[in-house]
């Protein structure tokens, strides 16, 4: 599958964008703290889908031009996990992103389903936990979901510009 980006779990896209920055950074000559080591956020206690939004959209949005830039092959983008289900996070992808979603028939064991029993401080999330032990169900279900890379971009930069 080389025509397309796989982000397994969304810590991925976390930890893509803050090393992207990262990256930026120490080619203008800026400093750019050490001290984020989370697997989970790496906002931490920060979230980028609040918070640290604008820097985390600003920082995917070069990721993938760059990635344009220098892997023309890549047409597509792929991820995996209970934030597809979340609408802050829906909202970073165009609408075919959403309409591709599958969701996971089984849980596995990975953050793609359970992270979300995980708060931004990561502790442990009491209202998803709750929701859990009354249902059964998964609060946000794991989902896969495309787009192409083109249309992520556009997408975007619309909402950068905003």
């Amino acid at each position: 599958m080389g025509n397309e980006i796989r982000i397994h779990y969304v810590s991925h896209f976390l930890k893509l964008s803050l090393w992207y920055a990262r990256f930026l950074m120490a080619r203008e000559g800026i400093a750019f703290e050490d001290g984020i080591t989370s697997r989970v956020n790496v906002y931490q206690p920060k979230s980028p889908l609040s918070e640290m939004r604008d820097a985390f959209m600003g920082t995917l949005l070069q990721l993938l031009k760059d990635t344009q830039q220098r892997r023309s092959n890549v047409k597509t983008v792929r991820c995996g996990s209970w934030l597809n289900s979340v609408p802050p996070f829906q909202e970073l992808f165009p609408k075919s992103w959403q309409e591709s979603a599958i969701v996971s028939p089984k849980a596995g064991f990975t953050m793609g389903h359970w992270g979300q029993f995980m708060d931004r401080t990561g502790r442990f999330h009491i209202k998803n936990g709750a929701h859990l032990r009354a249902t059964g169900d998964f609060l946000y279900p794991c989902s896969t979901c495309y787009a192409p890379i083109d249309e992520i971009v556009t997408h975007l930069e619309a909402m950068v510009k905003g």
